[in-house]
């Protein structure tokens, strides 16, 4: 973390006794813009040994005042469980606190 930003990584590799081999690698990004609003991006992609790439990738932000908050988010997974499909999901909600 630096300022109002933060970055993270991972990556990591899962060798089981009993199957294929599983190397994963995710990034992540957010940025505070003020105390009210803050945005954020991530991704993560899964390889499976004779598999198809995993990918997902997402989008959000975040706006708060007083009692009222404001989120979205946009996500895309590609192949899924690491099998040839697509999904997508977006997300709006509002919530107040009283």
């Amino acid at each position: 973390a630096m300022g109002a930003a933060t970055v993270g990584a991972q990556r990591t590799d899962t060798d089981p006794a009993a199957g294929n081999d599983i190397e994963n690698t995710a990034y992540g990004i957010s940025f505070s813009v003020n105390d009210d609003l803050s945005i954020s991006y991530g991704m993560s992609e899964a390889e499976l040994d004779g598999a198809v790439n995993q990918d997902i990738k997402g989008f959000s932000v975040g706006y708060s005042m007083g009692g009222l908050t404001l989120q979205a988010h946009a996500n895309e997974g590609d192949n899924i469980g690491n099998v040839a499909n697509n999904h997508k999901h977006t997300e709006l909600t509002v919530s107040f606190a009283f």
